[in-house]
């Protein structure tokens, strides 16, 4: 997906949230702002959204000399998931159709996104994916998929969300003796997504079958993730791919192999995908 309009209002929304959050210096929030209008002014207009996002935080982070302007907001985030664990075990383990529960759980915490948004109620929005079918939804025929698999990537997005993550991933284990999942997360900070720390604190690392890979290229450098030939060749080589979230949606909505799993929180988005804003989508591959 190319960026738009929009999304320069977006930045500097986002920007000036940021500000507020990291510091009480009106000197400093006023220069990360107007740091972002710099960059915005630079950047092409045919590239991506999460590429724009890089670029941006990259100057934030050298402006107020921190390497992961996000860490607090990901340790919350992690501790509320997993707070939450344990009832939605007991709801999964009592449900009718616990395919369908995960990956609604999965779904839900896509809610936790500091990108797209300032603020997010975590329990008002599983309660509203438990009881309101995907918009797109492939639910059964991705199962289907799974089930038959031998080698899949899984490609995280937020901290926090990855905790919900591993409620689908543990319950695909349980169901596919065969099944490897390679579940993928940032090498460096960029906004809250999941780096390596936070699939360990979700449990990832102690699960059999399950390996955590470090991706080293940022959505903002060159070649940007979307476009490197070495990691289209990786998804390709597997029997599926399941990308979790908005960005990487933006990032690969192109490749029709990928499925995808989200919740439409821009109103981009969600037009790209023929939804309402606000819809959560479950999208096969060449759907």
């Amino acid at each position: 997906m190319r960026s738009n309009l929009d999304c320069i209002a977006c930045f500097v929304r986002q920007t000036t949230n940021l500000a507020r959050r990291t510091t009480d210096d009106p000197v400093l929030q006023r220069k990360m702002v107007m740091v972002t209008i710099e960059v915005l002014q630079d950047v092409p207009p045919d590239v991506s959204p999460p590429y724009i996002s890089d670029v941006v935080y990259k100057r934030l982070e050298e402006l107020v000399g921190s390497e992961d302007l996000f860490i607090e907001e990901k340790e919350r985030s992690n501790a509320a998931a997993l707070d939450m664990m344990d009832d939605l075990r007991k709801m999964k383990d009592g449900a009718d159709d616990p395919e369908m529960l995960v990956t609604r759980f999965a779904l839900a915490g896509n809610i936790i996104d500091l990108g797209s948004q300032d603020s997010y109620d975590l329990d008002a929005t599983l309660d509203k994916v438990l009881g309101k079918a995907p918009r797109i939804d492939d639910t059964d025929k991705l199962w289907d998929r799974l089930l038959s698999a031998e080698h899949v990537i899984y490609l995280a997005d937020n901290a926090g969300e990855i905790v919900f993550d591993t409620l689908f991933i543990e319950h695909l284990l349980g169901l596919n003796p065969k099944v490897e999942v390679q579940v993928w997360v940032k090498a460096e900070p960029i906004l809250n997504d999941a780096m390596e720390k936070d699939a360990e604190d979700a449990g990832l690392d102690r699960m059999d079958r399950v390996s955590i890979e470090k991706v080293g290229i940022r959505p903002g450098s060159d070649p940007p993730l979307a476009d490197a030939p070495e990691f289209i060749q990786r998804y390709k080589e597997v029997d599926l791919v399941i990308s979790k979230g908005q960005a990487n949606y933006e990032l690969l909505s192109e490749h029709e192999f990928i499925a995808f799993l989200l919740m439409a929180k821009c109103i981009h988005v969600a037009n790209d995908l023929g939804v309402e804003l606000g819809d959560s989508v479950v999208k096969l591959p060449g759907r």
